[in-house]
């Protein structure tokens, strides 16, 4: 009965909700809180209306604010984007950064946080960033590869297991000589994994056999398990082959 008696008053006040609403997401910078004190003291309703218009705004709000925030994490995300191609990395390590703040499942803009931190030199920041990265999002052959790269500075020796694991995901994705001769120098610098080393390197002669790289390689990992024959042999094809480092 009461809304039948003031359907004139409600209807006019649901209008006027509508368009406050919409007003808010435009406005959100000039202060959501000051807005919506000022509009309740001007509000002539009763209490039953202002609970009805509150329910109502409650509703409008959750997506309008849903939406707000959509607005600016493609706003962050544009800004970041700019600014790599620019290489102004540190004002695209701000944006990415809110940016994954504002949606923790933005896989391209924790990636391009990761990428801006190394373009940056933040090396530290870089390698934390891939680690969280690669463990919501493990199959990105190159940023696993970045990261594995990353752990080869001699800063990083105590973690010579993530790099083998991430050269592993790498080549799980995409299998590159190049990067397969990488992994195969990582697990040949102990004897302990000299003999995956072997293994490895054979793959890579299979589909490159005059790779001096990685005859030189077999030749430290055959000296390892003490196989002089074998490792004077692959020495010689090393020269043979014109490794520099042999």
């Amino acid at each position: 009965n009461w809304l039948l008696a003031h359907k004139a008053r409600v209807s006019t006040n649901f209008g006027m909700g509508l368009e406050f609403a919409r007003g808010i997401v435009k406005g959100l910078s000039r202060g959501l809180m000051g807005g919506l004190k000022q509009w309740f003291t001007r509000l002539p309703l009763q209490t039953l209306s202002k609970n009805i218009f509150l329910l109502f705004f409650a509703l409008m709000m959750n997506s309008s604010l849903a939406e707000a925030g959509g607005l600016k994490e493609t706003w962050y995300m544009y800004r970041g984007r700019e600014n790599m191609k620019i290489g102004n990395y540190k004002a695209a390590i701000e944006a990415f950064d809110s940016a994954v703040k504002l949606n923790g499942e933005n896989r391209e803009a924790a990636q391009s946080l990761g990428l801006a931190y190394e373009k940056q030199g933040v090396v530290d920041a870089a390698v934390n960033q891939y680690d969280s990265f690669l463990t919501k999002w493990p199959d990105d052959p190159d940023i696993a590869l970045r990261q594995a790269r990353l752990l080869q500075w001699s800063r990083y020796s105590y973690r010579q297991s993530d790099a083998i694991k991430y050269y592993r995901l790498s080549l799980a994705s995409k299998d590159d000589p190049q990067v397969r001769l990488e992994y195969a120098d990582v697990l040949a610098a102990k004897k302990e994994t000299s003999g995956q080393a072997i293994q490895e390197y054979e793959r890579v002669l299979r589909r490159q056999p005059k790779s001096g790289a990685a005859h030189r390689g077999l030749a430290k990992a055959y000296a390892w398990n003490n196989d002089q024959d074998r490792a004077l042999y692959h020495t010689q094809k090393a020269k043979e082959y014109g490794d520099q480092n042999t």
